[in-house]
């Protein structure tokens, strides 16, 4: 059965890099791609107009602009089939809704959030933490094209937790599509020496010793998880390097075409589907980054 990837599109530069992204990634899985831009009526003034406008008057922008962002895209990936969906309600609970049973929903967002951002910024967000797929999160990169990619590598965060190895193993697959390298990262987090204990590093030889045993374990853990994984064909490479670990994702990433978390893990608290660092990652990605559910 052809499989499904989900867009959301609402006009912004931003929305049309992630109909681009999505419509390559379609081609890659011989997917449908399913573009969906949301409108809703009117406040209650219009209730009170001599003319009640038709729903098709009210949706005919919405539908104009998807037109134009799907033919644009399609100029690039002629042979992806995109369908268009203009639907009526709240945008973040549409896609939710159309992401049901897809292979992954994709959205943009800005860096910087607007009041005036009706469609993506706080839907992006929603959709990260609610969506029952996968998510792949489109960065505003103005200016930038979406049509070429940057190293043929795709970043990926592994923790040794359940999500992370999920996230690892499809980052796998999408390596395999793209013949990408994959490079698991691994951050742990040393001792952060005030000036006080700058002094304690100086006069007691065992805080190094431990952050050189932490540092050992962490790379040790990683490669035991590299070897539990299958990889056929494509290329993993081990990394691991020390700091706060969405800074350290965030900053990696940029040499890379892609970022890979899971939607548990790294930092994640009780009963919240998305963790702390996958969540600070959203908003700070430079790179598409894809949240992988289990």
């Amino acid at each position: 059965m052809a499989g499904r990837v989900v867009v959301g599109v609402d006009g912004s530069e931003v929305s049309h890099h992630a109909l681009c992204w999505a419509a390559e990634e379609g081609r890659l899985r011989r997917a449908t791609v399913e573009a969906v831009t949301a409108w809703q009526r009117p406040f209650e003034i219009w209730q009170h107009s001599s003319r009640a406008l038709r729903e098709e008057e009210l949706a005919q922008p919405a539908r104009s602009l998807l037109e134009a962002a799907v033919a644009d895209c399609s100029q690039h990936e002629p042979a992806v089939e995109i369908r268009q969906l203009v639907l009526e309600g709240e945008a973040a609970a549409l896609l939710c809704e159309r992401a049901t049973g897809a292979d992954l929903l994709v959205v943009g967002s800005r860096r910087h959030h607007s009041v005036a951002s009706i469609f993506l910024g706080s839907v992006s967000a929603k959709c990260a933490h609610l969506s029952p797929s996968s998510v792949v999160i489109v960065p505003d990169r103005r200016g930038s094209s979406m049509h070429a990619r940057v190293a043929g590598r795709i970043l990926v965060g592994v923790d040794g937790s359940s999500g992370s190895i999920a996230a690892l193993r499809w980052a796998i697959e999408e390596a395999a599509r793209k013949e990408a390298i994959v490079t698991a990262l691994s951050v742990w987090r040393g001792i952060d020496a005030d000036d006080e204990m700058a002094l304690e590093f100086a006069t007691f030889s065992s805080l190094p010793r431990h952050e050189q045993g932490d540092l050992e374990r962490a790379g040790d853990e990683l490669k035991a998880t590299l070897a539990a994984v299958q990889s056929g064909d494509v290329q993993l490479v081990a990394l691991v390097l020390e700091g706060d670990p969405a800074g350290v994702l965030c900053r990696e990433a940029a040499a890379y075409d892609m970022l890979v978390l899971g939607s548990r893990g790294l930092g994640a608290a009780t009963n919240l589907l998305l963790g702390s660092v996958s969540s600070r990652c959203a908003r700070r990605s430079p790179q598409p980054l894809a949240i992988i559910r289990p």
